[in-house]
Protein backbone atom coordinates (compact mmCIF):
# COMPACT_ATOMS: atom_id res chain seq x y z
CA UNK A 1 0.00 0.00 0.00
CA UNK A 2 1.51 3.43 -0.99
CA UNK A 3 1.94 6.45 1.64
CA UNK A 4 -0.82 8.36 -0.54
CA UNK A 5 -3.28 5.02 0.13
CA UNK A 6 -2.13 4.54 3.79
CA UNK A 7 -3.08 8.67 4.24
CA UNK A 8 -6.11 8.61 2.51
CA UNK A 9 -7.58 5.18 4.63
CA UNK A 10 -6.28 6.61 8.00
CA UNK A 11 -8.10 10.40 6.84
CA UNK A 12 -11.41 8.18 6.49
CA UNK A 13 -10.92 6.38 9.32
CA UNK A 14 -10.48 10.27 11.01
CA UNK A 15 -14.01 10.90 9.27
CA UNK A 16 -15.80 8.16 10.21
CA UNK A 17 -14.64 8.40 13.95
CA UNK A 18 -15.63 11.76 14.29
CA UNK A 19 -18.84 10.40 12.67
CA UNK A 20 -19.46 8.00 15.61
CA UNK A 21 -18.45 10.23 18.28
CA UNK A 22 -20.93 13.04 17.01
CA UNK A 23 -24.04 11.07 17.06
CA UNK A 24 -24.24 9.68 13.63
CA UNK A 25 -24.21 6.00 13.18
CA UNK A 26 -24.79 5.57 16.93
CA UNK A 27 -27.24 2.52 17.18
CA UNK A 28 -29.07 4.79 19.63
CA UNK A 29 -29.56 6.71 17.47
CA UNK A 30 -31.31 4.94 15.25
CA UNK A 31 -33.24 3.22 18.24
CA UNK A 32 -34.36 6.52 19.09
CA UNK A 33 -36.01 6.88 15.64
CA UNK A 34 -37.40 3.43 15.89
CA UNK A 35 -39.02 4.59 19.25
CA UNK A 36 -40.73 7.58 18.05
CA UNK A 37 -41.82 6.32 14.95
CA UNK A 38 -43.50 3.46 17.14
CA UNK A 39 -44.96 6.35 19.62
CA UNK A 40 -42.59 5.24 22.33
CA UNK A 41 -41.60 8.94 22.99
CA UNK A 42 -39.90 8.62 26.44
CA UNK A 43 -37.69 5.74 25.04
CA UNK A 44 -36.71 7.96 22.15
CA UNK A 45 -35.94 10.70 24.28
CA UNK A 46 -33.82 8.13 26.20
CA UNK A 47 -32.09 7.19 23.62
CA UNK A 48 -31.11 9.85 21.45
CA UNK A 49 -30.26 11.70 25.41
CA UNK A 50 -27.63 8.49 25.53
CA UNK A 51 -26.39 9.58 21.98
CA UNK A 52 -25.86 13.35 22.62
CA UNK A 53 -24.36 12.41 25.85
CA UNK A 54 -21.74 10.44 24.27
CA UNK A 55 -21.37 12.36 21.67
CA UNK A 56 -20.63 15.59 24.02
CA UNK A 57 -19.75 18.95 22.78
CA UNK A 58 -20.05 17.62 19.01
CA UNK A 59 -23.24 16.55 19.07
CA UNK A 60 -24.85 17.62 16.02
CA UNK A 61 -27.99 20.13 15.82
CA UNK A 62 -30.20 17.45 14.16
CA UNK A 63 -29.86 14.90 16.89
CA UNK A 64 -30.76 17.34 19.85
CA UNK A 65 -33.18 18.36 17.92
CA UNK A 66 -34.84 15.13 17.43
CA UNK A 67 -34.75 14.85 21.01
CA UNK A 68 -36.17 17.71 22.09
CA UNK A 69 -39.14 16.67 19.81
CA UNK A 70 -39.03 13.72 21.65
CA UNK A 71 -39.22 15.29 24.72
CA UNK A 72 -42.15 17.34 23.94
CA UNK A 73 -44.08 14.55 22.35
CA UNK A 74 -43.40 12.59 26.24
CA UNK A 75 -44.69 15.64 27.82
CA UNK A 76 -41.63 17.10 29.29
CA UNK A 77 -41.83 20.61 28.26
CA UNK A 78 -38.92 21.71 30.11
CA UNK A 79 -36.64 19.24 28.71
CA UNK A 80 -37.49 19.80 25.10
CA UNK A 81 -36.86 23.51 25.61
CA UNK A 82 -33.70 22.95 26.78
CA UNK A 83 -32.54 20.70 24.24
CA UNK A 84 -33.79 22.85 21.56
CA UNK A 85 -31.83 25.80 23.15
CA UNK A 86 -28.72 23.16 22.81
CA UNK A 87 -29.70 22.84 19.12
CA UNK A 88 -29.20 26.49 18.68
CA UNK A 89 -26.07 26.48 20.02
CA UNK A 90 -24.75 23.91 17.86
CA UNK A 91 -26.01 25.37 14.99
CA UNK A 92 -27.65 29.28 14.82
CA UNK A 93 -30.74 27.93 12.02
CA UNK A 94 -31.91 26.04 14.50
CA UNK A 95 -32.87 29.53 16.75
CA UNK A 96 -36.37 29.69 14.80
CA UNK A 97 -36.87 25.85 16.10
CA UNK A 98 -35.49 26.34 19.53
CA UNK A 99 -38.29 29.58 19.90
CA UNK A 100 -40.85 27.71 18.46
CA UNK A 101 -40.31 24.50 20.65
CA UNK A 102 -40.52 27.32 23.77
CA UNK A 103 -44.50 28.11 22.63
CA UNK A 104 -44.79 24.48 22.34
CA UNK A 105 -43.70 24.31 26.28
CA UNK A 106 -45.60 27.55 27.26
CA UNK A 107 -48.76 26.50 25.67
CA UNK A 108 -48.23 22.71 27.46
CA UNK A 109 -47.91 24.68 30.58
CA UNK A 110 -51.07 26.47 30.12
CA UNK A 111 -53.03 23.61 29.23
CA UNK A 112 -51.78 21.29 32.39
CA UNK A 113 -52.81 24.82 34.90
CA UNK A 114 -55.91 24.86 32.83
CA UNK A 115 -56.72 21.04 33.52
CA UNK A 116 -55.52 21.16 37.25
CA UNK A 117 -57.63 24.70 37.75
CA UNK A 118 -61.10 23.61 38.43
CA UNK A 119 -59.82 20.98 41.12
CA UNK A 120 -59.99 20.95 44.53
CA UNK A 121 -56.26 21.79 44.95
CA UNK A 122 -56.18 23.98 42.38
CA UNK A 123 -54.75 27.72 43.50
CA UNK A 124 -57.20 30.27 43.16
CA UNK A 125 -54.41 32.36 40.77
CA UNK A 126 -54.44 29.00 38.50
CA UNK A 127 -56.56 30.64 35.54
CA UNK A 128 -54.31 33.63 35.39
CA UNK A 129 -51.23 31.45 35.44
CA UNK A 130 -52.98 29.55 32.60
CA UNK A 131 -53.90 32.78 30.76
CA UNK A 132 -50.03 34.30 31.45
CA UNK A 133 -48.69 30.82 29.59
CA UNK A 134 -50.65 31.20 26.91
CA UNK A 135 -49.82 34.41 26.22
CA UNK A 136 -46.26 33.24 26.64
CA UNK A 137 -47.09 30.93 23.92
CA UNK A 138 -48.50 33.42 21.53
CA UNK A 139 -45.39 35.67 21.93
CA UNK A 140 -42.74 32.80 21.08
CA UNK A 141 -44.66 31.53 18.19
CA UNK A 142 -44.93 34.76 16.77
CA UNK A 143 -41.21 35.24 16.72
CA UNK A 144 -40.48 32.27 15.59
CA UNK A 145 -42.54 33.40 12.65
CA UNK A 146 -40.37 36.28 12.31
CA UNK A 147 -37.48 34.54 12.14
CA UNK A 148 -38.43 30.92 10.16
CA UNK A 149 -36.46 30.71 7.13
CA UNK A 150 -38.46 27.91 5.65
CA UNK A 151 -41.88 29.26 4.53
CA UNK A 152 -43.68 25.92 6.36
CA UNK A 153 -42.21 26.85 9.25
CA UNK A 154 -43.36 30.10 9.34
CA UNK A 155 -46.96 29.03 8.50
CA UNK A 156 -46.57 26.22 11.22
CA UNK A 157 -45.93 28.91 13.53
CA UNK A 158 -48.65 31.39 12.12
CA UNK A 159 -51.27 28.78 13.05
CA UNK A 160 -50.17 28.17 16.08
CA UNK A 161 -50.61 31.74 16.98
CA UNK A 162 -53.97 31.34 16.09
CA UNK A 163 -54.24 28.21 18.35
CA UNK A 164 -52.63 30.49 21.31
CA UNK A 165 -55.31 33.23 20.77
CA UNK A 166 -58.16 30.82 21.10
CA UNK A 167 -56.78 28.96 24.20
CA UNK A 168 -56.75 32.35 26.04
CA UNK A 169 -60.19 33.33 24.60
CA UNK A 170 -61.54 29.73 26.34
CA UNK A 171 -59.42 30.31 29.20
CA UNK A 172 -60.77 33.88 29.65
CA UNK A 173 -64.45 32.03 29.57
CA UNK A 174 -63.68 29.68 31.85
CA UNK A 175 -62.07 32.03 34.66
CA UNK A 176 -64.87 34.15 34.36
CA UNK A 177 -67.60 31.11 34.99
CA UNK A 178 -65.51 30.21 38.07
CA UNK A 179 -65.28 33.73 39.43
CA UNK A 180 -69.21 33.97 39.15
CA UNK A 181 -68.90 30.47 41.14
CA UNK A 182 -67.44 31.44 43.38
CA UNK A 183 -68.48 34.36 44.24
CA UNK A 184 -71.97 32.82 44.25
CA UNK A 185 -71.00 30.54 46.96
CA UNK A 186 -70.06 33.23 49.02
CA UNK A 187 -72.83 34.91 48.32
CA UNK A 188 -74.59 31.86 49.38
CA UNK A 189 -72.63 31.60 52.81
CA UNK A 190 -72.90 34.36 53.47
CA UNK A 191 -76.98 34.55 53.97
CA UNK A 192 -76.71 31.24 55.38
CA UNK A 193 -74.41 32.67 57.85
CA UNK A 194 -77.27 35.66 58.28
CA UNK A 195 -74.60 38.09 57.70
CA UNK A 196 -74.15 40.66 54.18
CA UNK A 197 -70.63 39.91 52.78
CA UNK A 198 -69.29 43.27 51.77
CA UNK A 199 -69.48 44.05 47.57
CA UNK A 200 -65.56 44.98 47.86
CA UNK A 201 -63.17 46.47 50.37
CA UNK A 202 -62.61 50.28 50.68
CA UNK A 203 -59.06 51.20 48.50
CA UNK A 204 -58.35 53.23 51.28
CA UNK A 205 -59.44 50.77 54.31
CA UNK A 206 -56.76 49.69 57.34
CA UNK A 207 -55.79 46.75 58.42
CA UNK A 208 -59.80 45.04 58.87
CA UNK A 209 -59.81 44.49 54.97
CA UNK A 210 -56.53 42.15 55.12
CA UNK A 211 -57.84 38.51 53.54
CA UNK A 212 -56.07 36.77 56.17
CA UNK A 213 -57.58 39.04 59.39
CA UNK A 214 -60.83 37.97 60.84
CA UNK A 215 -63.60 40.42 59.78
CA UNK A 216 -66.39 41.40 62.09
CA UNK A 217 -68.21 38.33 63.12
CA UNK A 218 -65.17 35.84 63.18
CA UNK A 219 -65.51 34.61 59.37
CA UNK A 220 -62.30 35.65 57.34
CA UNK A 221 -63.26 37.03 53.95
CA UNK A 222 -61.77 35.64 50.85
CA UNK A 223 -61.13 37.97 47.91
CA UNK A 224 -60.82 37.50 44.11
CA UNK A 225 -57.50 36.23 42.59
CA UNK A 226 -57.76 39.54 40.79
CA UNK A 227 -57.73 42.21 44.20
CA UNK A 228 -55.18 39.59 45.66
CA UNK A 229 -52.68 40.49 43.23
CA UNK A 230 -50.22 38.50 40.84
CA UNK A 231 -48.63 34.89 42.26
CA UNK A 232 -45.59 34.98 44.36
CA UNK A 233 -43.12 32.98 42.72
CA UNK A 234 -42.93 30.78 45.33
CA UNK A 235 -46.53 30.08 44.41
CA UNK A 236 -46.41 29.26 40.97
CA UNK A 237 -43.24 26.64 41.91
CA UNK A 238 -45.44 24.73 44.30
CA UNK A 239 -48.58 24.78 41.92
CA UNK A 240 -46.31 23.64 39.13
CA UNK A 241 -44.56 20.83 40.98
CA UNK A 242 -47.80 19.57 42.43
CA UNK A 243 -48.99 19.64 38.51
CA UNK A 244 -45.70 17.44 37.36
CA UNK A 245 -45.69 15.12 40.08
CA UNK A 246 -49.73 14.45 38.50
CA UNK A 247 -47.87 14.19 35.21
CA UNK A 248 -45.52 11.86 36.01
CA UNK A 249 -47.72 10.07 37.85
CA UNK A 250 -50.24 9.44 34.69
CA UNK A 251 -47.28 8.75 32.27
CA UNK A 252 -45.88 6.15 34.88
CA UNK A 253 -50.08 4.46 34.81
CA UNK A 254 -49.62 5.35 30.98
CA UNK A 255 -46.42 3.15 30.64
CA UNK A 256 -47.39 0.47 32.68
CA UNK A 257 -50.69 0.00 30.56
CA UNK A 258 -48.60 -0.31 27.93
CA UNK A 259 -46.12 -2.87 29.39
CA UNK A 260 -48.98 -5.08 30.69
CA UNK A 261 -50.70 -4.83 27.05
CA UNK A 262 -47.67 -5.96 25.67
CA UNK A 263 -47.40 -9.48 27.60
CA UNK A 264 -48.65 -12.48 26.43
CA UNK A 265 -51.21 -14.57 27.89
CA UNK A 266 -54.20 -14.79 29.81
CA UNK A 267 -55.23 -11.84 31.46
CA UNK A 268 -57.68 -11.35 34.63
CA UNK A 269 -58.90 -7.61 34.05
Amino acid sequence: MSRRTTTQVTRAAAVAAALLLAGCGDPRVADGEAAFREGRFADAAAAFAEAAQAAGPRAPADLLRDLALAELRAGRAAEAEAAAKDAAAADPSHEAFAVFVRGNGAYARAEQVARAAPGPEAEPFAWDLALRYAAAAKRHWSDAAEIAAERGAAEAARRNVARAERLAAELTRRKAEADAARRRRREGAARGAGKVLPIAPSPDAGGDDDPGKPAPGGEVRERDAAEAGPPSAEQVRRLLETLEAQERDKRRLRRERREAERIPGERDW
